[in-house]
């Protein structure tokens, strides 16, 4: 039969004198008092310095113990039991640091045995750490090696940080021994034998991901809980490597996003600083149906959150407050689906009537606010983000409720990053010699101005290096003219700002859009790989605007239209 993997929280304590305790009535060896750590050859050596070693006095120091309860949780140890010793898989380095602090405070200690170099047992095990390194060395060269030279450097700073907290009357050394003895903990993990050490340690150490509260509350549930418990486990983590379903419910990505609903039903105990606080609170729950109890609420939480993915409206306006509003998924341990649906309409209602206030101008509700509303670089753009977001949720939950399976593709939105675009290009003022060159050649290519003399006049002088800054200023109104008396529509200063000349674009493929006519953009966009939102793609077919007449410019009317369709966005109520 195969050996079940031991999770518990021991103090020092109980890392020196071993532990046992009661389970189903029967009395477990959790740490056997005599049976030393090993260090096998496939570890590195010892390698804590000055920063890690007085991190953790310093952390230990500054714990608040609030109660007789209360304790500092460590980082996992990870051991496998032999015959004669404990095998210690990950953990060394803290391990071999509390044995060096033990020592100082003149406190009984475990063992530690290094395969690779067998003087560093004798080294510790004799205190030869304690001496002057390089007199001792000197007399006994057996002991030149790294692992025994750090050793010393650690001790070092032990003995040093420890006098210079003596110089402070409030500390007392006493109470620093009790309280590190008795109130600190480590998670003390035994992994059964059916995998080789070597690999255990490289799939903790590979890339640095050490053991995370899933895994760790995992193997607490297959202690004590029976199969259906492990059943649902997997059917929770199958379903949350499903990237529409995990950035319905999310923000950010996790090692295990099992991690992310822990963290919800423990309610993080989540404003606890240490990373392993929900695995702790699982484990502090006093037996085996408390323990039930909380996967209950979280498979519970977990089949809300299928059928409310499975839900059209609920799909889209809990993705987007949970995205846009941080809206807290705590908040659906405890409610139906109505209230839920009722409390995030009013979130999403108020947003709404913040972005219409927003831009309102003196109680004038109607679209020309929107085309008149000018955001400029540099200033706090979160309400056009916000009505522009808003705009391709409303859109994608229009289509689906339509009957057209489309919905607002979350994963995208939350990993885009997002910059504004000027649908139309910048006004001509702005231009540069290369970009008025740029601007000219475009209409060419639209078969306008081939023929005007004027114009290959001023663009055979534009490609001359020499062309005087004041030459350059007057082209730039010949031009403008030029344009006018061919009915080419060049947009205002006023409006190329405006809501209704911006949309959303992801910022590398806006930087490739520059100041091209809206055709051009309109090609880019259609041989881009990037995500392009529904709505823009909609802005540069045209499909704000009724029978269009042309595909060549981003004209007044094809403004207007699109600020009215943003205004009754904003206008409609969410429950509508």
């Amino acid at each position: 039969m195969e050996k079940i993997n031991t999770l518990d929280l021991l103090s020092i304590r109980e890392l020196i004198e071993g532990k046992e305790k009661t389970i189903e009535n029967l009395k477990v060896t959790i740490k056997q008092k005599d049976l030393p750590f090993f260090v096998d050859t496939y570890q590195r050596g010892y390698k804590w310095g000055e920063k890690e070693v007085s991190e953790l006095l310093n952390d230990i120091n500054t714990f608040n113990q609030t109660n007789e309860e209360s304790f500092y949780c460590l980082q996992p140890v990870v051991i496998k039991k032999e015959d004669n010793h404990y095998e210690l898989i990950d953990g060394q380095q803290r391990c071999t640091t509390i044995f060096l602090i033990l020592n100082y405070l003149n406190n009984d200690r475990f063992n530690i045995n290094y395969s690779v170099r067998p003087s560093s047992e004798k080294f510790l095990k004799n205190l030869h750490f304690q001496e002057d390194w390089k007199v001792f060395i000197s007399n006994n060269n057996e002991f030149n090696n790294i692992d025994n030279f750090h050793f010393s450097e650690a001790y070092k700073v032990i003995f040093n940080w420890f006098i210079e907290k003596k110089k402070d009357e409030a500390f007392e050394l006493d109470k620093f021994k009790q309280k590190f003895l008795d109130s600190i903990k480590v998670i003390w993990y035994e992994v059964n034998d059916s995998e080789s050490s070597q690999q255990i340690f490289k799939r903790i150490n590979i890339g640095k991901i050490p053991l995370t509260n899933a895994d760790l509350v995992k193997a607490l549930l297959s202690i004590n809980c029976d199969e259906k418990v492990l059943h649902q486990w997997n059917e929770v983590d199958l379903k949350l490597k499903d990237n529409k379903f995990w950035w319905f419910i999310s923000n950010s990505e996790y090692t295990n996003r099992i991690d992310y609903l822990l963290e919800i039903v423990t309610e993080k105990r989540i404003n606890d600083d240490n990373k392993n606080s929900s695995f702790i609170y699982f484990e502090n729950t006093n037996n085996k149906n408390e323990k039930l109890e909380l996967w209950n609420n979280l498979y519970r939480l977990f089949l809300k959150l299928v059928d409310f993915e499975e839900d059209v409206e609920m799909y889209h306006k809990l993705g987007f407050v949970v995205w846009q509003l941080k809206y807290s998924l705590t908040n659906l341990l405890s409610k139906g689906k109505k209230d839920v649906l009722d409390e995030i309409n009013i979130d999403i209602q108020q947003l709404k009537d913040g972005l219409f206030n927003k831009f309102s101008k003196e109680h004038k509700h109607n679209y020309e606010n929107l085309v008149n509303a000018n955001f400029h670089f540099g200033e706090d753009h979160t309400s056009v983000y916000n009505l522009l977001y808003l705009h391709n949720l409303e859109t994608h939950l229009q289509i689906c409720k339509n009957q057209y399976f489309h919905p607002i593709p979350f994963e995208q939105f939350k990993n885009t990053s997002w910059s504004l675009e000027h649908i139309s290009p910048q006004n001509i003022d702005d231009f540069n010699k290369e970009e008025l060159l740029d601007f000219i050649n475009n209409l060419n290519i639209l078969g306008l101005l081939i023929e005007n003399s004027e114009i290959n006049k001023i663009k055979e002088d534009l490609n001359k290096e020499d062309i005087q800054s004041e030459y350059f200023e007057q082209s730039k109104i010949k031009v403008i003219k030029i344009f006018e008396d061919y009915g080419i529509e060049l947009i205002s200063e006023k409006e190329k700002h405006s809501m209704a000349n911006l949309c959303l674009m992801d910022k590398d493929l806006n930087s490739s859009l520059s100041n091209h006519f809206f055709h051009t953009k309109r090609k880019i966009i259609e041989n881009s790989t990037k995500f392009v939102p529904i709505c823009s793609l909609h802005i540069f077919n045209k499909k704000y605007t009724i029978r269009p007449q042309e595909f060549s410019f981003w004209n007044k009317e094809d403004r207007e239209n699109y600020a009215n369709e943003l205004f009754n966005k904003l206008n409609q109520n969410t429950n509508d």
